[in-house]
């Protein structure tokens, strides 16, 4: 069978980071685990997996990246790449700049993303 690789694995770790988005979707108000995923994604051929930010609280952005770290630290896993968030709206330039330079640092990162919520409308650099 032909191995497919998700580009857009969303993951629910609730009991470490916080999805306020989730408050109004019972259906996601459950952790959505990597095992989870994996026994899902196996029945349907798909095999390497690029973790897509969840859309955590800027405060747990990190913190995602970090949980991501750990997962493709397994060798039989999927994980072999990750879209981070990241919130060029931020009013502390100095703050962002920083996590940017770091998360580029880490070889797991393929990208970034910024939330359609949080931007709609803005420059944020110029």
């Amino acid at each position: 069978m032909r191995q497919w690789l998700d580009t857009h694995v969303h993951l629910l770790y609730p009991e470490r980071l916080h999805y306020d988005w989730t408050a109004a979707l019972p259906a996601l108000q459950h952790p959505f685990h990597l095992r989870d995923y994996r026994s899902e994604a196996q029945s349907l051929g798909i095999g390497p997996a690029l973790h897509m930010e969840a859309d955590v609280r800027e405060a747990d952005i990190e913190a995602e990246t970090e949980l991501v770290e750990e997962l493709a630290k397994d060798p039989s896993g999927p994980m072999v790449g990750a879209i981070s968030s990241c919130r060029p709206e931020s009013t502390d330039v100095r703050a962002f700049a920083s996590v940017v330079e770091r998360t580029t640092a880490n070889p797991l990162i393929r990208g970034f993303q910024a939330r359609a919520a949080y931007t709609a409308g803005r420059t944020f650099r110029k």
